[in-house]
């Protein structure tokens, strides 16, 4: 494609070779600058980049994470794939069985707001809603019957969605369940990666997450996280991002914004303890807002090595599988995209599918 660089009349030739395209080395993606940018500045092609990376980079660490979803025991872990726990065969998460490669619940329903997110250039949550309904409804890819059930996970904002929706409570955000888990800081990413920079983030990342989970908190725990990788998709660095949100979270006025503001302080505070031991001493579960507090630590210590950092959430336990999706994606965005591995991107399902939608969220985005 052609790039046009703002205020000179320089053109910039770059194949347009398709993203999936895997290479040597150990890249998945060939080089950054393959995402379309056409009439858009510098500093807003750079943008594109790391939102671009954020994405991709959150739905493969959630593929990576999959089959050792929510086991709790790390020993078990441990024992079972050694230290590098990704893509780990035989799947074994004991709520669902999914096959290899396959997003975890997490990452199918960020599927779903990709689709829409990617799709329209002015988004719409009721458009959300009716998407949600198509795939977890009666007839829908991800409808929890009998014989599927061990196939499509529903958790509990999903059902309080389904069970709200059938029973006549079909609009935004009264579809929303009562419940403020770790969906919220996973759901946020492809919105900030369309949103990063622009006033109304804070709105959209609060109609994306009300659609299932509609409840003040699970907004603070998601909008937490989104202001953390939207400043790296800015261009911050991971540990600079979470001391300003951690600034920002103070000044709110909120009494939750204000918790979670000193639970980030004292956990930043604990400079000398690796993930595991910050895990095991804050909690590994889908609760709030365990994920957004050890995940913040971990981008702090991670730099720019998203295999590092997305093998430590796994091996951590537990519901790792929000905390991939979180991390994944700051570590990605700070990392860029060629810092996936092609090994790892030939095993996530619908990988070339995710990329083509990825890049279509990107060139929704304001051109600057």
């Amino acid at each position: 494609y052609q790039r046009r660089v703002h205020g000179g009349s320089k053109q910039e030739n770059v194949a347009d070779k398709h993203l999936a395209q895997q290479v040597s080395g150990d890249s998945a993606v060939e080089k950054q600058e393959n995402v379309p940018s056409n009439e858009i500045s510098d500093k807003e092609h750079a943008i594109r980049q790391r939102a671009f990376a954020a994405v991709v980079a959150s739905f493969v660490a959630s593929a990576a994470a999959m089959p050792l979803h929510w086991i709790y025991d790390t020993e078990k872990i441990k024992n079972l794939a050694g230290a590098q726990p990704e893509f780990f065969n035989p799947p074994s998460c004991p709520f669902y069985q999914y096959p290899l490669g396959a997003q975890t619940p997490y990452g199918q329903a960020n599927l779903v707001i990709l689709d829409v997110l990617s799709s329209m250039k002015d988004f719409e949550p009721q458009a959300l809603v009716e998407a949600y309904w198509q795939y977890y409804g009666p007839g829908g890819a991800c409808y929890v019957i009998s014989a599927n059930s061990s196939l499509c996970y529903h958790d509990a904002s999903t059902r309080g969605f389904v069970r709200h929706y059938k029973g006549g409570r079909k609009t935004y955000p009264d579809c929303g369940a009562q419940d403020d888990q770790a969906n919220a800081l996973a759901h946020m990413v492809p919105v900030v990666a369309r949103y990063a920079g622009d006033p109304i983030l804070p709105r959209k990342v609060e109609e994306v997450i009300r659609a299932t989970q509609n409840v003040d908190r699970a907004v603070t725990f998601g909008l937490s996280g989104a202001r953390i990788l939207e400043r790296v998709i800015l261009g911050s660095d991971g540990k600079t991002a979470v001391k300003e949100t951690i600034e920002e979270l103070k000044k709110t006025g909120s009494a939750d914004a204000g918790s979670l503001a000193s639970r980030l302080e004292q956990v930043l505070s604990r400079e000398g303890q690796n993930h595991l031991q910050i895990v095991s001493a804050v909690g590994s579960a889908c609760e709030y807002p365990y994920n957004l507090v050890t995940g913040s630590h971990l981008i702090t210590t991670a730099g720019n090595s998203y295999v590092d950092a997305v093998r430590q959430v796994i091996l951590a336990g537990g519901d790792s599988a929000s905390r991939a999706i979180f991390v994944g994606a700051v570590v990605g965005a700070q990392a860029g995209a060629d810092a996936i591995p092609a090994d790892w991107s030939s095993r996530t399902s619908g990988y070339e599918d995710i990329v083509a939608k990825a890049r279509r969220l990107v060139e929704l985005r304001p051109s600057a």
